[in-house]
């Protein structure tokens, strides 16, 4: 038992219209030749790699300016005047030490 659609006295479906759009000209979807799908994925490999090795170059520069700064600074730590480092003698009372002469 097939459900035959509402209509209207002119005609008119109630339900959806499958064709939403009647005056949509009916042409194929646009397809691409095996040639032009190949070109295209080898563009998309050559600008991932282009972007892999941009990536790569600017964390080993960032890397080089890392390992320089830090070499500067262990050598301006060098020639710095800074204060003597203060070297604290812990001092022991004559109760804890032991007697000698024993």
């Amino acid at each position: 038992m097939t459900a035959t659609p509402l209509q209207v006295g002119n005609g008119m479906s109630l339900r959806g219209n499958p064709d939403a759009h009647p005056a949509a000209p009916v042409m194929p979807a646009p397809k691409w030749s095996s040639m032009e799908v190949q070109v295209e994925k080898q563009c998309r490999s050559e600008d991932k790699v282009a972007k892999t090795v941009a990536r790569q170059s600017a964390i080993s520069r960032t890397a080089e300016l890392k390992d320089r700064m830090l070499l500067d600074e262990v050598a301006a730590n060098k020639v710095a005047n800074s204060p003597p480092t203060i070297v604290q003698v812990k001092k022991t009372s004559p109760k804890n030490q032991v007697s000698r002469l024993i």
